[in-house]
């Protein structure tokens, strides 16, 4: 009998209970079946979805990211990798990757290979790569192997970062600071030098001198500056007694043999013992005055006194007083009762001492400049580094990451910050505009300069109207700028043959009341490459060179309201071309002819 035919009447009982004990068996099974499949779909869609999270990530990241077998044979790099190097990543593991290396390093990057496969040990290797447009980059490659919990060799897993920048930087700044510490040890040099050659020149020059110690005088300053006086003048006025005490403790440490025979002294013992007060007629103002220098700080006075010699002896003089040190002051002394014999040596005394401030400066710069940056740029160097190790971290620490970029912008703004300002003090300093003569300031500088023209076998001209309106400006500035560019052109015609040698400055009526200084040389010339790049700090084509004077000079110029502009004549040679403006005034002032 069919099941199908048969009625309630017709189930024993027994087959009864068995039908109601497998319903719900099955019911229980079909649902669980059913949940197990709703599992399983969820699952996939998820092991999808996590897939194309790690490919988009992969192709998110903007480092090469690669994988490879225990043997070291890649079988996965993600698409930037491509994209950088132009090479089919389709298949991977066929891919030549050693003919993307630069060949000056691929028996390093083999050796380091080789080495972390050898030991099953992590590696960074850094490197040349070939890239799509065919030029080199700087890369750093990292890479760790995974071990299964028995201890196999899985697979290596790694990236590749572009350090371009980061070594191009680091070379930067290497060859800067070699060149300061290079600069630093040349006016090291210089300055012995020139120590030494001003021992023989206060030893045994006509140009009389004296060195005087201020030191228990400077003490008694100092107090009173930390006692908030600002006030000079007003104070000792005040108090003569103050006066009176500081005078008395100027001491004289010595003369040399000039001054000596200037006030008929056989020893020079005998006039250093001499009180300083004693030894001119106005001695107590000009002690005053080199007191209230040193107070303010300044490098050096100058006037007028008649020195009080031996047996009465009286002789009008003309004097300088330079700060040397803290506590020193050195006097230098022309006898105006025999001007035109001692007017030459003393314009060579002073030729020297400019050149000697010139070198001062240089090297006190590069020290600075050294010892200034040199923090800073560590502090980037170390904070480089901190910040690949953690950007490769797994996980990459992003939150230390994040920090360290923070503090390389903060570094990099000190950097800007203290070149900024030492171009402020080179430049700005405290010094006003006002109005002068151009044409004497040439021929101040041409008289200047008579001793390079002359041991550089140059000659130099100056065409300058007689008409030419006084200018505005910081004389100065214009005549370091002025300074630069002459000397500048006597090195440009280094290599001429004498005869040619012929520097020329020629002056005239520019555009919107602006007066023109033409600057010109019979050298090579400016090469074309050269000419975008030439006021570009630290750029130069001199073996030596700073590279920082003409980026100083256009920026002097500027701040005076004019330009500063560079070319080739057409019969060769260079020429720099500066602007400042006149005064405006009805009646120009003559200038002073120039021969």
């Amino acid at each position: 009998m069919d099941i199908g035919d048969a009625d309630d009447t017709d189930i024993p009982r027994g087959g009864v209970r068995v039908l109601t004990v497998l319903v719900p068996v099955t019911i229980t099974v079909s649902v669980a079946l059913l949940i197990s499949q709703w599992r399983l779909r969820v699952a996939t869609r998820a092991l999808a979805a996590g897939r194309q999270e790690l490919e988009h990530l992969l192709l998110s990241v903007p480092k090469i990211i690669w994988r490879a077998g225990p043997d070291g044979v890649p079988d996965l790099v993600n698409k930037r990798f491509a994209t950088l190097t132009g090479v089919d990543l389709v298949a991977p593991g066929a891919v030549e990757f050693q003919h993307l290396v630069h060949p000056d390093d691929i028996n390093a990057v083999g050796r380091s290979w080789a080495k972390a496969k050898a030991s099953r040990r992590p590696f960074q290797i850094t490197f040349r790569l070939r890239h799509a447009d065919g030029g080199y980059r700087w890369m750093s490659a990292t890479g760790r192997p995974a071990f299964s919990t028995s201890g196999d060799l899985l697979r290596w897993y790694g990236g590749i970062s572009d350090i371009d920048a980061e070594v191009g930087a680091l070379a930067t700044v290497q060859r800067l600071n070699a060149t300061l510490e290079q600069r630093v040890e040349e006016r090291t040099h210089d300055l012995t030098l020139s120590e030494a050659r001003y021992r023989r020149l206060f030893e045994v020059s006509n140009v009389s001198f004296c060195e005087q110690d201020i030191g228990d005088a400077k003490i008694w300053l100092d107090e009173l500056k930390r006692d908030g006086v600002t006030d000079f003048r007003a104070y000792v006025t005040a108090h003569p007694e103050f006066l009176d005490r500081c005078v008395t403790a100027i001491k004289t440490v010595e003369v040399n043999e000039a001054l000596a025979r200037l006030l008929g002294y056989q020893n020079c013992g005998e006039l250093a013992a001499k009180p300083p007060r004693e030894n001119a007629e106005t001695a107590v103002k000009v002690l005053t005055d080199q007191l209230e220098a040193a107070f303010h700080g300044w490098t050096n006075i100058e006037g007028t006194t008649v020195l009080i010699g031996k047996d009465d002896r009286r002789i009008p003089v003309l004097y300088t007083v330079r700060l040397v040190s803290d506590t020193r002051q050195v006097s230098s002394h022309i006898d105006l009762t025999e001007r035109e014999r001692i007017e030459a040596l003393r314009t060579a005394a002073q030729a020297e001492l400019a050149r000697s401030n010139r070198i001062a400066t240089v090297g006190a710069l590069s020290t600075s400049l050294a010892h200034e940056l040199n923090q800073p740029i560590a502090a980037i160097m170390t904070d480089a580094g901190t910040g690949v190790r953690w950007l490769e971290a797994d996980p990459p620490n992003t939150d230390g990451l994040r920090r360290v970029l923070r503090r390389l912008e903060v570094n990099g703004k000190r950097l800007a910050d203290i070149v900024q300002r030492t171009r402020d003090q080179l430049v700005k300093g405290t010094r006003t505009a006002s109005a002068f003569d151009l044409g004497q300031l040439i021929a101040e500088t041409k008289d200047l300069l008579e001793r390079d023209l002359t041991m550089r076998q140059s000659a130099m001209t100056v065409a300058c109207p007689h008409d030419l309106p006084q200018v505005i400006g910081d004389r100065v500035e214009v005549r370091q700028v002025l300074v630069n560019l002459l000397m500048n052109g006597l090195d440009a015609m280094a290599a001429v043959p004498a005869s040619q040698r012929q520097l020329s400055v020629a002056v005239g009526h520019g555009v919107n009341g602006m007066i023109r200084v033409a600057v010109a040389d019979t050298g090579p010339g400016i090469a074309e490459e050269d000419m975008a790049k030439l006021f570009q700090p630290f750029f130069t084509t001199k073996p030596g060179g700073m590279g920082i004077g003409l980026q100083i000079c256009r920026t002097a110029v500027e701040a005076m309201g004019g330009t500063l502009k560079a070319g080739n004549n057409l019969g060769g040679g260079a020429v720099f071309t500066f602007t400042v403006p006149a005064v405006d005034i009805p009646h120009p002032v003559p200038s002073v002819a120039i021969a």
